[in-house]
């Protein structure tokens, strides 16, 4: 009869995942995850296979957290005031202790970490946000309150651009009225795109 688990795997990844979004891939060593985990190394190895393998089940848990950040944009009832309330809640977020640490996925993106498990997480990743962008953009577009020449795409990679911008100048410990300026600017920018 195998042994008893003495950890929840999903607290486990949760907990790595906050290790390497302070700290990085390359910052955070297996011997750390072991010891602020509070998990045996066999465990780990055991469970995860690799450093590797538990950084890749911590890209999926925030994934799956993203997708759920961004379900309202993907609705078929999403409208453009979904996107200014978008813009609020990292307004907020980013006076929190976890803002200053931007975006996990946006830090993986822009660090040194293995190319092969963090590129399909950074496309995904992406392509999550440029689909809910899109979606709302596209509604809105469709029911009249878009200008004619508004190029959906265009516009729904712009915000992507603009939203990775943010958690980057969250990063940085930014002074707050840069961040708050530039989310003023996105909202100025989506009032340009309405029909008068």
């Amino acid at each position: 009869m195998g042994r008893r688990k003495s950890y929840d795997r999903e607290l486990v990844v949760q907990q790595a995942m906050e290790l390497f979004w302070q700290h990085g891939f390359q910052g955070t060593s297996s011997r750390m995850l072991s010891a602020e985990i509070g998990i045996n190394p066999f465990s780990l190895s055991s469970e995860f296979g690799s450093k590797q393998g538990l950084f890749e089940a911590a890209l999926a848990q925030y994934l799956e957290n993203v997708t759920d950040i961004f379900a309202r944009l993907s609705s078929p009832d999403a409208c453009l005031q979904d996107i200014r309330a978008l813009f609020g809640t990292y307004a907020s977020f980013a006076r929190t202790p976890a803002g200053k640490r931007g975006c996990f996925l946006t830090n993986v993106a822009i660090e040194s970490c293995p190319p092969d498990i963090s590129q399909p997480a950074v496309d995904s990743y992406l392509a999550i946000i440029s689909s809910g962008f899109d979606n709302c953009l596209r509604l809105a577009k469709a029911q009249g309150a878009l200008r004619q020449d508004v190029v959906v795409l265009d516009e729904a990679r712009f915000f992507v651009a603009t939203v990775l911008g943010f958690f980057v100048l969250m990063r940085s410990n930014t002074q707050p009225a840069l961040l708050k300026g530039a989310i003023n600017a996105a909202n100025r920018h989506l009032d340009s795109l309405l029909r008068a």
